[in-house]
């Protein structure tokens, strides 16, 4: 046997190879396609197809291309697709190998290819179409990013924590929310959860994440500080991602940002404090200027028969004072809480100051100390309960500022705002102001701070200490009245608070009341509906010193059983049981509309419904004798 036997002849092995290969080139799932590109001036722009196999056309649609050139099997491709053809004639022309994904807009294909060159001037496509994968990814970019978008809107953050310790994940938002650039994304976003619970709620937190671990789907709100030192409120809901096999894989869930909803909450809540607060101190305000009409009343009844300078007349004079200090306190009560009704006069802000101060020592920790400059100053004008709550919340606020011993002063001054002052302070009107300046010594703020403390719940106190409303107020107040606000104060430094309020001229000259009244200031008859006893008994006894014939009815209902002709004036209270001042008036002027009617009235906030027409007057509780008397006069010479 010779060395070659055996062996199989050269041909027919490079035979059986050639039938190999085609029996892959044409079996291949791949589209292939081998081509000879065609160049002008060593530009390419042509190819012919000279062979392709059944993917090639399974794939593209595209039958009987083998011997023809592309720009016949696809008009326009070289207008459409210049690029397609700049990479392969780079491959052509003997170029590396390229893969890349194009898009053959004449087609509205995209394909996944590999070009390579297997022999000179030719190249050999090897392509997948993948526009149905391309559509979907670009399906889900277009679905992330309405999420993102969503989300930002909505102030939502999705997160996802895998339990085989793999890396969580953040949406865009969670950065967002948690006062971070999505951009500069941390790996190690569990530890920036983990610090930016608030300590308060931390507990419940940790508490709540053990309960989603072990199966159950929870909701739970809480507070995270961020980075800049901002507190927000987040409603967060979690539950466990199941596989297939319905074994856990995940924790996932959501934070929202509801700082909002729950400022909105608050301040809800305020209002809603506040209002049985006003409530009730209406009510407190109506019994206790009843009393005070008939303690003050008697007070100035006793001075006026007892001979000036004894000392009795003298005792009745410290009375009269506390029940007009008490009336002022009254006053105050209903202002802070709402239920006085704005009445602007002439105020010496100076004088509000003064009669603050007792009150304001007496609020304030006694190692703080109160000290006071007040000039004198022309009036401004604004209603006096209002003025009360600019210097209370401001001396509060700089007092709260004060963590150890410290001074807390309160200055007045007048002060010409001039054309220059007001281009270097834009929103100040010109002309004279009457200054009221704050100043402490406590902690001082820095620039951020102060920037926002005129925000309504913005505040800087611990949590459960203040609504963030004192200085929303001051400023809403002084805003309202015309004036202007400023506050200088850096960290360390104390604060200064400057209020300048437009001045209304010099103060009106006070007449003092006279030490006794005229006793015939008229004789007409007084019907007199009142149904506190006390003040019905004090009111009848100065009418009758007056000189008028009074009757006296203890209910509407009572004094409706009397002609409305057998009286010349009504003198009734506002609020009463069953019918109120104003409807016995409507009733009393159906049968006699030019009857002159006084209401009385301890609680101004409701009183805006009163008729305002000629022949109707109103007069605050606790009213003075001589009040009382010259407002009958005033009702009887208008008739």
């Amino acid at each position: 046997m010779t060395p070659d036997a055996g062996k199989q002849p050269a041909g027919v092995a490079r035979a059986e190879g050639r039938q190999g290969f085609r029996s892959l080139f044409e079996n291949m799932h791949e589209g292939l396609a081998l081509c000879q590109m065609i160049y002008a001036d060593g530009k390419p722009i042509d190819w012919v197809y000279l062979d392709v196999n059944a993917a090639f056309e399974s794939q593209t649609g595209l039958e009987g291309v083998v011997g023809r050139r592309v720009s016949e099997v696809i008009p326009g491709l070289r207008e459409s697709d210049p690029d397609l053809f700049a990479t392969y004639g780079r491959v052509a022309a003997g170029g590396p190998s390229e893969r890349f994904e194009t898009h053959v807009a004449a087609l509205d294909m995209w394909f996944s290819v590999a070009a390579y060159c297997p022999a000179p001037g030719k190249f050999m496509a090897v392509f997948d179409v993948i526009t149905e994968r391309v559509r979907a990814e670009r399906a889900l970019r277009s679905a992330n990013a309405l999420l993102s978008r969503t989300e930002s809107v909505a102030h939502v953050g999705s997160w996802r924590v895998p339990l085989d310790g793999g890396m969580p994940t953040w949406s865009a938002e969670m950065y967002r929310i948690f006062g971070l650039d999505p951009s500069a994304a941390a790996s190690d976003t569990a530890a920036i959860w983990q610090k930016a619970i608030h300590p308060d709620d931390a507990p419940a937190v940790a508490a709540a994440r053990a309960r989603t671990l072990a199966g159950e789907v929870l909701a739970i709100e809480y507070r995270i500080i961020c980075p800049n030192g901002d507190v927000r409120w987040l409603h967060g809901e979690s539950e466990q991602e199941l596989d297939e096999g319905g074994s856990p894989i995940a924790i996932v869930g959501f934070v929202q940002d509801v700082t909002d909803r729950k400022n909105a909450e608050a301040s809800l809540a305020q209002s809603q404090k506040m209002e049985a607060i006003g409530r009730l101190a209406g009510g407190v305000a109506h019994d206790f200027n009843n009393l005070l009409t008939a303690i003050g009343g008697y007070a100035r009844l006793l001075e006026s028969d007892l001979a000036a300078g004894s000392g009795s007349a003298e005792d009745a004079a410290e009375i009269r004072r506390a029940a007009d200090r008490a009336a002022v306190l009254t006053a105050r009560l209903l202002a802070f809480a709402g239920r006085q009704d704005v009445r602007p006069e002439a105020i010496d802000l100076s004088s509000a100051v003064n009669q603050m101060l007792p009150m304001l020592r007496r609020m304030i920790p006694e190692r703080i100390q109160v000290v006071a400059d007040l000039q004198n100053v022309a009036a401004v004008e604004a209603d006096p309960g209002e003025v009360d709550q600019i210097i209370l919340n401001l001396a509060i606020n700089a007092a709260d500022a004060i963590p150890d011993i410290g001074r807390l002063s309160i200055e007045t001054e007048m002060v010409e705002h001039g054309t220059a002052y007001v281009l270097s302070h834009p929103g100040r009107g010109t002309g004279p102001h009457v200054r009221l300046r704050v100043s402490d010594t406590g902690i001082g703020m820095d620039e951020k701070t102060r920037s926002r403390i005129f925000e309504p719940f913005f505040s800087t106190k611990p949590v459960g200490r203040g609504t963030g409303l004192g200085l929303a107020t001051v400023y809403g107040v002084v805003t309202r009245i015309g004036g202007s606000i400023e506050v200088n104060s850096a960290t360390g430094l104390g604060t200064v608070i400057e209020v300048d309020l437009p001045s209304s001229g010099v103060l009106p000259a006070s007449s003092p009341e006279p030490a006794s009244m005229a006793r015939a200031e008229g004789t007409e008859r007084i019907m007199l509906v009142e149904d506190e006893d006390r003040v019905r008994q004090f009111t009848a006894a100065v009418l009758a010193r007056l000189g008028y014939a009074v009757l006296q009815a203890g209910s509407p209902g009572e004094a409706l059983r009397v002609a409305p002709t057998d009286y010349d004036v009504l003198v009734t209270d506002v609020v009463m049981p069953d019918l109120n001042g104003a409807e016995l008036a409507r009733k009393v002027r159906d049968m006699r509309p030019d009857l002159p009617v006084l209401f009385m009235s301890g609680y101004s906030h409701g009183t805006a419904d009163l008729p305002v027409e000629p022949g109707f007057a109103l007069l605050a509780k606790p009213f003075t004798p001589v009040a009382l008397g010259r407002a009958i006069r005033r009702l009887l010479e208008r008739v």
